[in-house]
């Protein structure tokens, strides 16, 4: 399985929640997780502190499929990059046809050499399988996902996606070669579910069916680390501890781009935010706490704070330090609302039984709106092109009113949900995952007419 770095706290969650849940399924399988990072990336130092403290007994490997781990000499990597790069290319196209030669391919990579021996190979990478015109992860998405499975199939080895988003997928006539990619990727999948149900309707476009798919959580959902007593020396610096308060997290960037929305949204969207805020601080005691759960969203927040005028700005506490899920989990459960546009502060909100509302636009994809409506809330997610001000102020101080009431619908759901999804994972040990996803549709009973 896959693990992502130590920036992001709901990708950072992703890694942890899936050891936890197969070492509770499945306590003597033996697991290894293969970074996204090569060994020469200081996030992968980062990765391998986080996971290895928490689960010394998981093995966690470099991504080195196309570099040797072991290599040192800049020189010699200079050299490896221009000359073993290209033949290993010719040796992955023949190994289409002869998989024994895709030994030779990555020989020296001690994560292939794992990879190999592998009974199964979970891909839980949240959200990187989509494909639209905007999308910039074209790269990360062929190399550090669909190659390794596509390798695995040529070798043998049974693969699948767990709890993973799909779409949206938007093909033009010139990507035929990626639909006919991500199809024969999916069919030959052992082992396919997804976070949220929305997700589903992008998987038909593919699949053309989504028979035997299931929606399960989100690994965060299984993040039992907590961090209560970092939360409470939060909650007594900044005084909350006497009154409520609501909490917001803010993401105005591209989806799968480095690159800033265009000029015209991004001002739009912080320009709608600014004005709850000030709607809000105008008419309600509750102070508004504004999380950046990821760093790189201090920008952000700093430009939808300009945006105030200072007796507002000066009523709002900003989180801009560096936190863990645990402190996250800690701290949302305090709320009397989380207001997210960050899919994993919704995550570790309803992991706590906190109400939610959910604020997305079309770049990020269904993940938001389909965790609301798995959660019977789909009322509480909004396209931010769409909603008003006035619109949110009005839903939030219904979710805050009705605080024990939401509260109590949520650890209902969430207790049925996390069932269900553990029956689901355990299905990993059937013998139905001996076969893919293909060869099960064509086994099955035809329906009768």
């Amino acid at each position: 399985m896959y693990a992502w770095g130590n920036q992001n706290p709901g990708d950072k969650a992703l890694g942890l929640g899936t050891i936890e849940c197969l070492h509770k399924l499945f306590p003597h399988t033996k697991l290894s997780i293969v970074s996204l990072f090569t060994s020469k990336d200081a996030e992968f130092n980062r990765t391998y502190a986080y996971i290895s403290n928490l689960h010394p007994s998981v093995r966690i490997l470099p991504n080195d499929f196309f570099s040797v781990s072991n290599v040192h000499s800049r020189a010699l990597r200079r050299l490896i990059k221009v000359i073993l790069l290209p033949i290993r290319a010719i040796l992955l196209a023949v190994g289409i046809f002869f998989p024994k030669v895709l030994k030779l391919a990555f020989f020296g990579s001690s994560t292939f050499a794992s990879f190999r021996t592998s009974d199964l190979v979970l891909i839980n990478a949240g959200h990187l399988l989509f494909w639209n015109q905007e999308m910039g992860e074209r790269y990360t998405i062929f190399r550090n996902l669909l190659l390794p499975l596509f390798i695995a199939n040529r070798l043998g080895i049974k693969y699948g996606f767990h709890a993973q988003s799909f779409g949206p997928f938007e093909f033009s006539c010139y990507h035929f070669w990626a639909r006919k990619c991500f199809r024969w990727i999916l069919a030959r999948s052992s082992y396919t579910t997804v976070r949220e149900s929305q997700s589903l309707q992008h998987v038909c476009r593919i699949l053309s069916k989504s028979n035997n798919i299931p929606c399960v959580l989100d690994p965060a959902f299984f993040v039992g680390s907590s961090d209560d007593a970092a939360a409470e020396a939060m909650l007594e610096k900044h005084a909350l501890v006497s009154h409520g308060f609501i909490c917001m997290t803010i993401r105005l960037s591209k989806r799968g781009s480095a690159q800033d929305l265009a000029s015209h949204r991004y001002n739009s969207y912080a320009a709608k935010l600014s004005r709850f805020i000030i709607e809000w601080s105008n008419n309600q005691f509750m102070p508004i706490v504004l999380v950046c759960q990821v760093l790189r969203d201090i920008v952000d927040v700093d430009f939808v704070l300009s945006l105030l005028p200072d007796n507002i700005r000066n009523r709002c506490i900003l989180l801009r330090e560096e936190v863990s899920p645990g402190f996250l989990r800690s701290f949302y459960r305090h709320a009397a609302l989380v207001i997210g546009m960050r899919f994993h502060s919704l995550v570790f909100a309803l992991s706590v039984n906190t109400a939610v509302i959910g604020l997305t636009y079309y770049d990020i994809g269904p993940k938001i709106t389909g965790l609301m409506q798995d959660f019977g809330f789909p009322e509480n997610a909004f396209l931010i092109d769409d909603v008003t001000p006035s619109d949110l102020y009005l839903r939030a101080i219904d979710l805050v009113s009705r605080h024990s009431q939401i509260s109590a619908a949520i650890e209902k759901r969430l207790k049925r949900l996390r069932e269900e999804t553990f029956n689901h994972i355990g299905k990993i040990s059937d013998e139905r995952i001996k076969m893919s996803y293909g060869e099960r549709l064509r086994k099955s009973p035809a329906k009768p007419e």
